[in-house]
């Protein structure tokens, strides 16, 4: 399952996988953002908060993954990977090759320089009200 906020106010998407990614995930993301990127045009970011690489949940999920990014990637304008992991560093320097966002990774804990780096003005992480999905 893929927990997901929209900080409205600020453009962020934050994602924290705590299992495998499945395919209704993606429809679950598409549908919190798309009314987003209807109305505004971009995100300034997506943050994905992870421990380690959660893989996901058989081929179908993969491909759903790999729709998503191609369908949104050219409206996103940074990336951030807080992560411990060995592999999501990995992925995220590949991705970054070959995507048009900048994409970045942090250590775990440095979710607020995620935030920071995003914005690219320094503020701090969120503190505002959230639009959340389950």
């Amino acid at each position: 399952m893929l927990v997901m906020e929209l900080l409205r106010d600020r453009g962020i998407v934050v994602l924290e996988p705590d299992g495998p990614l499945a395919a209704g995930d993606f429809d679950r993301l598409a549908a919190l953002v798309d009314p987003y990127l209807e109305e505004v045009g971009e995100l300034r970011g997506l943050i994905i908060d992870t421990r380690s690489f959660p893989g996901w949940d058989g081929l179908e999920g993969l491909l759903a993954h790999g729709r998503f990014v191609r369908g949104h990637a050219a409206r996103v304008k940074r990336v951030a990977i807080v992560t411990d992991s060995d592999l999501a560093g990995m992925l995220a320097r590949v991705a970054g090759a070959i995507l048009p966002p900048e994409i970045r990774r942090f250590d775990s804990g440095q979710l607020e320089q995620a935030h920071a780096w995003i914005l690219g003005d320094g503020a701090p992480g969120p503190s505002t009200p959230r639009e959340t999905s389950p």
